[in-house]
């Protein structure tokens, strides 16, 4: 691939792990396209047509992988080196050896979050053959994740408390906002009314939907908010195809 006029993004056409650093690259009014890479036909979804051809369309990229970056610097893969070099590029990033602790703290704690999600959504043993998995099946794969965010999100809701200032690391909004941001609009449509009893959560939530630029693309015909996930997965798909169960949403100690 050549150097591009504007940046390419290249990923499923979801969200996944791929939607915090397209919202970077909106917020900061960057010229880029979004690349999506389709899956097979239903009702398998196969890889097979990417994996057949990702080793010719990114040759002279380090790991060909998806989610890909490319711009007039640099070719990147895996989802995490893409934000932070996004987040370093528009001055996303931590202005002190305090922050820059707060922000490594929240952003592997975010990538935890993620890893839950993922396997909330997908069930291994239906891909590939074109069967979806049962309500007790979603509701067996359900309670770990309820676990998991009836862990994390009170310790995310209190070490938020304990930081002044709007944003992860204080004043300064720094691409781990963003990548907080998706993980808890994934976790709040997966499980609605997770952070009723989260205000600082929430606040954060609330005031990066303001962001100017933000704003105006989440409310835009660009912004899908569904599917959270590939074709691959069985829920996030769309709006409410999660089923409802007797566990808790959050329990607070």
């Amino acid at each position: 691939m050549s150097a591009p006029s504007k940046a390419i993004l290249g990923y499923w056409d979801c969200r996944g792990l791929c939607h915090a650093s397209r919202l970077v690259l909106e917020y900061a009014q960057a010229p880029y396209e979004f690349k999506p890479v389709q899956s097979g036909p239903a009702p398998y979804f196969a890889k097979k047509v990417w994996l057949d051809q990702k080793f010719k369309v990114l040759s002279d990229f380090d790991f060909p992988n998806l989610p890909y970056y490319q711009d007039e610097s640099v070719k990147l893969t895996q989802s995490m080196a893409i934000l932070q070099y996004l987040g370093r590029k528009y001055g996303l990033v931590a202005e002190s050896e305090e922050a820059q602790i707060h922000l490594d703290l929240f952003r592997e704690q975010i990538n935890e979050l993620f890893g839950a999600i993922s396997s909330y959504v997908y069930f291994p043993k239906h891909i590939g053959k074109g069967t979806k998995p049962s309500t007790e099946e979603k509701n067996v794969s359900r309670e770990p994740f309820l676990n998991k965010c009836n862990a994390d999100i009170p310790l995310l809701e209190k070490k938020k408390s304990k930081i002044a200032g709007p944003w992860l690391t204080g004043d300064k909004l720094t691409y781990v906002d963003f990548h907080l941001y998706e993980a808890l609009d994934h976790v709040r449509k997966l499980i609605p009314g997770i952070l009723d009893n989260c205000p600082h959560l929430s606040k954060v939530m609330d005031q990066f939907e303001r962001l100017l630029f933000i704003q105006d693309y989440l409310r835009s015909d660009r912004f899908k908010p569904y599917p959270l996930w590939s074709e691959r997965s069985s829920i996030g798909l769309k709006e409410g195809d999660y089923e409802t169960d007797s566990y808790a949403i959050i329990k607070w100690i």
